[in-house]
């Protein structure tokens, strides 16, 4: 059996960060009024309560996770082959997939760009951050 040992802190400071580049993201100076327009989204629509910071926490501590895996499992061994990792990670899982709304749902494709420039910088992050930290 494969035994793989990750860094827990690294998991979480890189987890911690992202929620915070999330933030900063989404901001109505940055893009978050762009991406309310796009989104058909009004100020109101964006009253999030504990419940949705929670769970989007968690699905970011995951996302994490699996990466500070797949990274072990790649021997990323500093911050540049992390970062790298987390490049390939979103070119190949979430640059592709996430397209689909795009081609089927007639969302706005300055919406795609949006989203995935987050997940891309958040990616290029946590890898920078796992990959560091070892």
């Amino acid at each position: 059996m494969l035994i793989i040992h990750m860094n827990y802190w690294a998991i979480l400071v890189a987890a911690v960060v992202n929620m915070l580049i999330g933030a900063v993201w989404y901001m109505p100076m940055v893009f978050g009024k762009a991406w309310m327009k796009v989104a058909g989204l009004k100020k109101s629509d964006l009253k999030a309560g504990g419940y949705q910071y929670c769970v989007q926490f968690f699905a970011t501590l995951l996302t994490v996770y699996v990466l500070s895996h797949v990274l072990t499992l790649v021997g990323a061994m500093d911050w540049m082959s992390g970062a790298l990792g987390g490049f390939w990670a979103w070119l190949g899982f979430i640059a592709t997939t996430s397209i689909m709304p795009v081609l089927w749902e007639k969302k706005s494709f300055k919406q795609y760009l949006i989203n995935n420039g987050e997940i891309l910088l958040m990616l290029l992050v946590s890898g920078a951050i796992i990959g560091a930290w070892r």
